[in-house]
């Protein structure tokens, strides 16, 4: 239908009759998929007018929506098109002239930029010369603000086409986008498939990493959870690199303070009813429990949290749990699903311990040797060890959080699973002995290239 109204447009554009539509919906393309879908109706209510409405009675109805396209494109596009499309015109010239080794390729729903920031400092520090090619408008003025690479944004598949320069060597992915297919198909490019996080979840194992030439996964248990879920692919297709997000992490003494801070970081709901994971829906009831139990309590939300009204809930009044705590000796915060001003790695190197889900921060935190606990939202109970390995590096809170103080006591006071925790850590974080999670990133890329 959209096709069929561009070129309705199109030829009467030609015939020099509202010829400004032709040009409005050459900048649709610059605008975020919401504004699209918006325009486009209008467009098409235009078009239906125009072709098959006559008479004058309807000429009142064609004015008001001519005027409404008018007025839209001189109040939406008029103060930043001219703008967006020097800025991809400058950057795309930039990209050409840089002659980059790698592409970093992302795409993803509105508010999933963390995925490719956890990345993008490790990529800079390689010094090869690299670009970011967006597939979403949505990501493009966040993703702007956090590198100095090039930045192209490729609404179409054409325009990829146009982006994979001669000196390109390898292709990084932080996601399993469906739209990564677009990118893949370019065999003699080297892809390898990153992701955006070591967990138990069903994306750590997925199907569909099978269409990347390496995997470059945190520790022997990411490989072994392909095989466990029957995903086969080939050895030499897996890189250990352990996790470059990890070198500032620290191993800080839990007995050395006198108030214990715990981090409550619940995970999303996820995208099915099966792979929800989030305790969040009883977050006020963790949160009260910590600070009764006279800890401090650390609260950063998942940044998909707003994906559902009830979480939204549960996390205003969170907040105001937070907000009322009235004793100034207790450090208590607050961190938005969307507050960028606080990376998570950074909350665990001010933590004794912390509570979250099957989700990858208690992978990463795993590398403090610090205690953990997640919450068993599912009710798994004993089958929560085979289903989710990790767990068994940590304390299991049951889903209706019977257990919850006795849990906290644990993590700040007695933490009798410390010694099992340190050694299930290699099996999830690879480590070489003088060389950092970094190092080891470095090298794998290096070798990749040409």
């Amino acid at each position: 239908m959209i096709t069929i109204v561009f070129y309705l447009l199109k030829v009467k554009a030609s015939l020099g009759k509202f010829s400004f539509i032709f040009n409005f919906v050459n900048k649709i393309k610059y605008r975020p998929k919401t504004h699209r879908k918006f325009i486009m109706l209008l467009l098409f209510v235009v078009c239906f007018e125009l072709f098959f409405l006559s008479g004058w009675i309807y000429s009142p109805i064609l004015i008001l929506s001519v005027t409404a396209l008018e007025l839209l494109s001189t109040v939406m596009f008029s103060k930043d098109f001219d703008k967006i499309k020097n800025s991809l015109l400058t950057e795309k010239v930039n990209a050409q002239k840089l002659k980059p080794k790698v592409i970093f390729y992302f795409c993803g729903p509105k508010g999933a930029e963390y995925q490719l920031k956890m990345w993008l400092p490790y990529v800079e520090k390689l010094e090869l010369p690299f670009i970011v090619v967006l597939r979403d408008y949505h990501h493009y003025e966040a993703v702007k603000s956090f590198t100095n690479a090039p930045v192209l944004l490729c609404n179409y598949v054409s325009e990829v086409d146009d982006i994979v320069f001669e000196s390109v060597e390898l292709v990084l992915y932080a996601n399993n986008s469906a739209k990564n297919t677009q990118m893949v198909r370019f065999n003699d490019l080297i892809h390898i498939q990153l992701l955006h996080g070591d967990s138990d979840k069903s994306p750590s194992y997925s199907p569909v990493s099978k269409l990347y030439d390496k995997l470059f996964v945190s520790g022997k248990a990411a490989i072994d959870r392909y095989s466990q879920h029957n995903v086969k692919i080939p050895n030499d297709s897996f890189e250990l690199i352990g996790r470059p997000q990890l070198d500032s992490l620290s191993k800080d003494n839990i007995d050395s303070k006198k108030r214990k801070t715990i981090v409550y970081a619940p995970t999303w709901r996820g995208d099915f009813s099966d792979s929800n994971y989030s305790s969040l829906y009883n977050g006020d009831q963790i949160v009260k429990s910590i600070i009764s139990a006279g800890y401090n309590v650390i609260v950063k939300l998942h940044p998909y949290t707003n994906r559902d009204v009830e979480l939204v809930k549960v996390a205003a009044k969170i907040k105001n749990i937070v907000d009322s705590v009235s004793d100034k000796s207790f450090n208590c915060e607050y961190y938005e699903y969307n507050d960028s001003s606080i990376n998570i790695h950074d909350l665990f190197n001010r933590s004794d311990a912390i509570i979250s889900d099957i989700s990858s921060v208690a992978s990463d935190y795993l590398f403090t040797e610090k205690p953990f606990a997640i919450v068993d939202v599912q009710n798994y109970e004993s089958a929560i060890y085979e289903r989710f390995p990790l767990s068994r590096a940590s304390y299991v809170i049951d889903a209706k959080l019977k257990n919850l103080s006795g849990i906290v006591k644990e993590l700040a006071e007695t933490d009798s699973m410390k010694q099992l925790r340190c050694q299930l850590k290699s099996e999830y974080i690879y480590e070489r002995e003088s060389f950092s999670q970094f190092d080891n990133f470095k090298m794998s890329i290096l070798n990749q290239l040409k």
